[in-house]
């Protein structure tokens, strides 16, 4: 028969090219903003923070940082033994405190 067939595009092919074009368009965007936000915008404070702390840190000489040392019970858990008369002070003064709002004769510790 005489009629010709125009061929038609399918949905889904223009779906495609607006999803290039939209992605095109949004690359194209975010490069002008890029631009823009380094030639004239500031570093966030958060950014700024980052760069001290690395400098320092470059700067720093790992000598004079502690080792990490792992915990010993101990050494970590020791306490100053007293001698045998701050003992017997020790207990003289607390013997002096009859109640909970009692007083003891000694003013300063």
């Amino acid at each position: 028969s005489g009629k010709s067939k125009k061929r038609k595009t399918a949905p889904s092919d223009e779906a495609d090219d607006s999803q290039k074009f939209s992605s095109l368009k949004d690359q194209l965007s975010e490069k002008i903003i890029r631009s823009h936000n380094d030639k004239y915008r500031s570093k966030s404070l958060l950014d700024q923070h980052k760069e001290e702390v690395a400098k320092k840190q470059a700067l720093a000489d790992p000598r004079d940082q502690p080792a990490w040392k792992p915990f010993d019970r101990d050494t970590d858990l020791s306490f100053r033994r007293s001698s045998a008369s701050t003992t017997d002070k020790l207990v003289k003064s607390s013997t002096e405190l009859n109640s909970r709002f009692g007083s003891s004769s000694q003013k300063f510790l």
